[in-house]
């Protein structure tokens, strides 16, 4: 079921566009993301992005993108495959073909830190 969100007036049963738009955004990262890495020789267990859509609803317009993505390694890194990781983070929104077709539209933004990296335990 789709519908708008309250804060557009809408219904809010179910999904709707934006959170859509999000999840496809989120999914394009992170298989781009996987891409890189493993074109890299860089074994990562698990891939995870929080994507979070802001909306100017007196424009009713999508204003942002943030991804905010983890990269559980499968061994702990040298700084180089460290380095490679972050710029591979960056590198994933900048290929991603969903972030290229709202980029100019929509501000992208990656959060990346140390945590973003972890190694295993």
């Amino acid at each position: 079921m789709i519908s708008l969100p309250k804060g557009l007036d809408g219904a809010a049963r179910g999904t709707n566009p934006e959170e859509m738009l999000a999840s496809t955004a989120a999914a394009c990262y992170l298989i781009t993301l996987g891409i890189i890495l493993e074109k890299r020789e860089i074994a990562a267990e698990r891939l995870e992005v929080t994507s979070t859509l802001t909306m100017d609803a007196q424009k009713i317009k999508i204003t942002k993108l943030v991804h905010e993505p983890k990269v559980k390694l499968t061994s702990a890194p040298t700084a180089e495959q460290r380095s490679s990781i972050a710029n591979a983070i960056e590198r994933a929104e900048q290929m991603c073909p969903i972030a290229n077709a709202i980029r100019g539209n929509v501000e992208i933004v990656v959060v990346s830190n140390e945590a973003t990296i972890e190694s295993p335990r």
